[in-house]
């Protein structure tokens, strides 16, 4: 599974206010338990697919804030390539 080899750089103010964490908090977790149960499958099995084969992608799947509600994102994902075009990091923005 992917984001079990996900090592998680960088979050902006705006996304450490929504999940309710510090950056040294958001780099200890996990993202599988921040999508929505309903989403899980669909996401996991995507992510999984496309992180064999790094097409640019973009993803609907509700995100759960800090206080345990849901909210629903567009999330793009945009893989960034060594000059050997082998996938070094992901960028993603909701």
């Amino acid at each position: 599974m992917y984001w079990a080899r996900a090592r998680t750089l960088y979050a902006n103010r705006v996304a450490l206010a929504y999940y309710g964490v510090t950056l040294e908090e958001w780099r200890q977790r996990s993202f599988g338990p921040e999508v929505h149960p309903d989403d899980f499958d669909r996401v996991q099995t995507l992510v999984d697919r496309l992180w064999r084969t790094p097409p640019p992608y973009e993803l609907e799947m509700r995100l759960r804030r800090g206080d345990g509600t849901y909210r629903c994102f567009l999330v793009r994902y945009s893989p960034l390539r060594d000059a050997q075009g082998q996938l070094i990091r992901w960028y993603l923005a909701c």
